[in-house]
């Protein structure tokens, strides 16, 4: 498996991106987030998604030059249609307005309707914690031909993934930061364990008939995932998964959520999420510092406690996050080779590798 720098993430992905037809601020804000998520530790939203997003670009479900405009605006809400631009472009056009709202109303809430595959929503969060504000996100869709994500007692896939997210500002090295999908694992996740070659962790799918399955193929071949919690407490995750379908998607207007429009996953329209982006002002609630210091002796307390066996103690939400940069930027991100190898293709494909190279190998 070749070894790749963040700079070396980076330029792939921009010159691959721009060649197929995204300005160059537009391939620099999602090969920045896509080198973002491996270096998080987070491989299933980053280098891997390249081939998802060109299949886009193809299929026609996102336009590499689109750009989101506002089409609501009320007081501290807006709504924003990503006119199928990235996901990423949109989500961050969103994730500013959201901020700005909350500084003059001391709340902005802005939702989004078409656009493409978001990629990790708690790099929007972190946007919004370096604003001393408390940030939600949530994506979601469902519907007939979208739906991967089975209900609670049923066989098929009828939800998405659709994660969520919350952040809070600290005085620790970074903030207090969830972002985890409503599945037992994320869709990518499932999809790092193929390109390895690896059964899951456990019975996270089911296959076609609706049989409970480790083994990762099953969900390509007319599968579903599981919702949070699994066979036994798979209902939390299916009401979570709801709630973000409907502040996600529903509220957002992005369609019909009993018919669907194609998944993303299979190489059917890919600019059909919804997202909603919450900022709030934590300066409205008493200075902020004396928050963040309130927050931190919180987490402080949580840590405070002998570790289980085989544990190294407990982490915060995020804190894995800011030790696997320090540690990947140090020592690189290893990338699959059956990611590498088609990579390498779309290299040849739009003809940049002469830009690239020497490549790493």
């Amino acid at each position: 498996m070749p070894t790749l720098t963040e700079h070396d993430m980076q330029r792939i992905a921009f010159s691959i991106l721009h060649a197929a037809g995204a300005p160059e601020a537009h391939a620099k804000t999602v090969s920045d987030h896509l080198s973002l998520a491996n270096l998080s530790g987070h491989d299933s939203h980053g280098f891997i998604r390249i081939m998802q997003y060109i299949r886009d670009i193809k299929n026609g479900g996102v336009v590499p030059d689109a750009n989101p405009e506002t089409v609501l605006d009320f007081q501290a809400i807006a709504q924003l249609d990503g006119k199928k631009s990235f996901g990423q472009v949109a989500m961050t056009a969103a994730t500013k307005l959201a901020i700005e709202k909350a500084r003059k109303f001391g709340i902005g809430m802005i939702t989004v309707k078409n656009l493409g595959h978001t990629g990790r929503i708690g790099t929007y969060n972190e946007m919004i914690a370096r604003e001393n504000m408390v940030g939600l996100v949530c994506t979601g869709f469902a519907g007939a031909s979208q739906g991967i994500v089975s209900p609670f007692g049923g066989k098929t896939g009828k939800l998405g993934t659709n994660p969520i997210s919350y952040t809070f500002p600290s005085d620790e090295e970074g903030p207090i930061l969830l972002d985890m999908a409503t599945s037992v694992g994320a869709e990518g996740k499932l999809r790092v364990y193929r390109a390895r070659g690896h059964d899951l962790p456990d019975k996270w799918v089911l296959d076609s008939e609706g049989n409970p399955s480790e083994n990762p193929n099953d969900f390509y071949e007319g599968g579903a995932i599981l919702p949070v919690g699994g066979l036994a407490g798979g209902h939390k995750g299916f009401g979570l998964g709801m709630v973000a379908t409907i502040l996600g998607a529903v509220m957002a207007e992005t369609g019909d959520e009993s018919e669907g429009t194609g998944s993303i996953y299979d190489g059917g329209d890919g600019g059909i999420n919804g997202s909603t982006v919450i900022a709030i002002n934590a300066e409205a609630l008493g200075p902020i510092d004396e928050t963040k210091k309130r927050i931190s002796n919180f987490v402080k307390f949580l840590k405070d406690v002998e570790p289980m066996d085989g544990s190294e103690g407990v982490l915060y939400p995020g804190e894995v996050e800011i030790r696997n940069r320090v540690n990947k930027r140090a020592s690189g991100v290893e990338i699959e080779d059956a990611t590498w190898n088609q990579v390498c293709e779309l290299i040849d494909e739009y003809n940049v590798r002469a830009e690239l190279e020497p490549l790493p190998h």
